[in-house]
């Protein structure tokens, strides 16, 4: 039986959650395009992704830059490998270099099943990332108290997860010119947690988009703008797209901690967070301990030279390239230059 060290004595959750597992690496790409009038064309000519599962969203920046992005999931790390390192994506991918007034990015995650952990609202329906082919467990008890996410992290039963680097500063959001490839610190901590009120009947679907929402998008952008104080490393609230282009009613927040433990932080204290839950349990209190709001998370963190990530003509403040100009890291840094884009 799995025991749970942060989990209060005879707990019992205020409201039920499920969670998916698998026993197998998960390969996860985020592949992006930023510029000042990004289309969704901007990822033309890319090859097929032959992944589990694919979500599109797009996000302004903190220079007002608009960005375009898809996550795939693949159901292994060999088929992630094998699409990557394959000629039709690697010529697609070097001629991201030409094209004027546009930056690039992949962020490639190869993430074992003991540093994964999901948490879901919800038992069936809205198929959202690693959920959609991955099985659902029965409702689970570790949820909704401090520590809970580190709970269901099975590797830190073995191992603290400490951040390998120093807190961050402010990054200058000027663009990097060229091709720049950046190899993640160890127990960075990655969490895409997710918003949809597409279910929601009139009077919950205004609760939640006039009192919780702004709450949280006052949240995400705070984290963005302010990595020393809370360990963000990147951070940005995404509005989720068909695969036409056309918005979704879902969002949801992605970004990059310096470790769970600033994550775990954040989340127990800060006002930001506690604005938000405060707004979520006024929400429950009117619509009931199951509402039509769908909630769910996934939090990851990274081994020991789990990937590489690369960014070309990109601004300095996207994903993992400001840790590239860090000289107390030691991360593999290759840059090559090329002619200045303008996104």
């Amino acid at each position: 039986m799995t025991t749970y060290p942060n989990m209060p004595d005879e707990w019992i959750p205020p409201y039920r959650a499920w969670s998916a597992r698998t026993k197998a690496n998960i390969g996860i790409l985020h592949l992006g395009v930023q510029g000042a009038a990004v289309q969704e064309g901007a990822f033309t000519g890319l090859p097929p992704l032959p992944a589990r599962h694919i979500d599109r969203a797009a996000f302004t920046n903190a220079a007002g830059v608009e960005n375009r992005l898809l996550i795939a999931y693949f159901a292994s790390s060999e088929s992630l490998d094998g699409y990557l390192e394959a000629a039709p994506f690697q010529r697609w991918w070097r001629s991201c270099e030409e094209r004027t007034g546009l930056g690039f990015w992949q962020e490639r995650y190869v993430i074992p099943p003991d540093r994964l952990e999901t948490l879901y609202s919800f038992e069936t329906g809205a198929e959202i990332g690693i959920r959609s082919f991955t099985p659902v467990e029965a409702p689970i008890a570790a949820h909704a108290y401090d520590g809970a996410a580190r709970d269901r992290l099975a590797i830190s039963r073995s191992q603290a997860l400490s951040p390998s680097f120093a807190p961050l500063s402010s990054v200058d959001p000027g663009i990097v010119p060229g091709r720049v490839v950046v190899t993640p610190p160890e127990n960075l901590a990655v969490i895409r947690s997710g918003q949809d009120w597409s279910q929601c009947k009139d009077a919950e679907r205004a609760t939640y988009l006039d009192t919780v929402h702004p709450e949280l998008a006052d949240a995400m952008t705070y984290l963005r703008d302010n990595p020393a104080e809370t360990g963000a490393v990147s951070c940005n609230l995404m509005q989720e797209l068909d695969p036409d282009g056309r918005p979704l009613d879902r969002t949801f927040g992605l970004a990059q901690f310096r470790s769970l433990e600033d994550l775990e932080r954040w989340s127990a204290s800060h006002p930001t967070h506690v604005s938000i839950l405060t707004a979520f349990f006024d929400l429950l209190e009117r619509f009931g301990p199951e509402p039509q709001l769908r909630l769910y998370h996934e939090i990851f963190v990274l081994p020991p030279t789990v990937a590489v990530f690369e960014y070309i003509n990109c601004r300095r403040n996207t994903g993992l390239l400001s840790l590239a100009y860090r000289t107390d890291l030691p991360i593999d840094r290759r840059h090559s230059a090329s002619r200045p884009a303008s996104p």
